[in-house]
């Protein structure tokens, strides 16, 4: 995906996003562990959705591919928060 779309970085590195979508902010978190169903965020990942939230200057939505919350469905298995 990230060679489809001309994104930065490589291999297993986070491939987070942001765009301007005419006056609304879209934020793109990956929350993919490679070889689980379940999805995490550790402290890069959210330290980079703090500095881009912070430098955000219009409405912003943020997607994730795992919701943040349980949906009481069992194929939607939630985030798992940083350990630690």
């Amino acid at each position: 995906m990230r060679a489809s779309l001309d994104l930065p970085g490589s291999g297993d590195e986070p491939l987070n996003w942001e765009s301007n979508v005419g006056p609304v902010r879209l934020v793109g978190l990956d929350t993919h562990r490679p070889g689980y169903d379940d999805g995490q965020l550790d402290g890069e990942r959210l330290e980079w959705l703090d500095r881009t939230l912070a430098a955000a200057d219009a409405p912003t939505i943020v997607a994730t591919h795992h919701p943040p919350f349980l949906t009481g469905i069992a194929a939607g298995r939630p985030v798992r928060p940083p350990s630690g």
